[in-house]
């Protein structure tokens, strides 16, 4: 359970029971060379994994601020033993991952949404 405490006036204490889960399959088709499908989802409370009652409680926010379920597939190389890059591209529903900052809760935020990440990493 998520047990949030507000920080003051306008900001009400709630606690959330939600559920969390990925299914993962890769395949590496030369021994640098691997590919890889994620299904993730990540629903803020179990009650409502719509949620439609939460924006119906509070006018403005959008229920796909409550939810995301996200499709990607992606393509891992490494380049050495310390070097690997890595590129996925995301198919989103829902907005529970976006961080509020950048992303303002309102009506306008579309609920469906990509992605394109690339990552160079090093291991030592």
């Amino acid at each position: 359970a998520l047990h949030f405490h507000g920080p003051g006036a306008g900001f009400s204490d709630a606690t959330f029971v939600g559920d969390n889960y990925a299914l993962q399959l890769d395949y590496r088709i030369m021994p640098a060379w691997e590919l890889f499908v994620r299904y993730d989802v990540n629903i803020l409370d179990r009650d409502d994994p719509s949620g439609r009652h939460y924006a119906a409680q509070n006018p403005g926010v959008p229920a796909s601020s409550r939810y995301g379920r996200d499709w990607t597939m992606g393509l891992r190389y490494d380049l050495d033993a310390h070097w690997m890059f890595r590129a996925e591209y995301h198919w989103v529903q829902g907005t529970a991952w976006l961080p509020t900052q950048e992303n303002p809760l309102t009506e306008a935020r579309t609920p469906h949404w990509q992605l394109l990440a690339l990552l160079l990493s090093y291991r030592f």
